[in-house]
């Protein structure tokens, strides 16, 4: 599928039945490698905030929950507004995260020895 998306780029944004350009499905579906990889083909202004279909805010969204922040911190980078942008599920990051302590490092419980040494190297 991938070599024809090749071929194509037209395909990185063609919707399926739900909505959804190849890169959300593959976020959907937790294919972090494929993820990572159409989101780098994939033109960037179909992630925009204020677009229809609400791509960005879905991929943020599916990214969040599968823990793959590099991605995450590229779109919130490049659209800010993705943050509080309703995605098709009716979900936004910020409630996503808040649910999500541990990825934050005041969620971690460590003990003291490990919090200073993250904070002092």
């Amino acid at each position: 599928m991938v070599k024809v998306m090749k071929k194509n780029d037209n395909l990185l944004t063609l919707k399926n039945r739900h909505g959804a350009i190849p890169v959300v499905v593959a976020s959907l579906f937790s294919a972090k490698e494929m993820v990572r990889h159409l989101h780098h083909k994939t033109p960037i202004e179909v992630f925009k905030p204020e677009s229809d279909d609400r791509s960005g805010a879905t991929l943020l969204n599916s990214l969040i929950v599968d823990g793959i922040f590099d991605v995450v911190i590229h779109l919130v980078k490049k659209y800010p507004l993705l943050g509080v942008t309703e995605d098709i599920n009716r979900n936004y990051a910020i409630k996503l995260l808040a649910h999500q302590p541990s990825v934050f490092m005041s969620g971690k419980s460590f003990v003291f020895w490990k919090r200073w040494t993250t904070t002092h190297v």
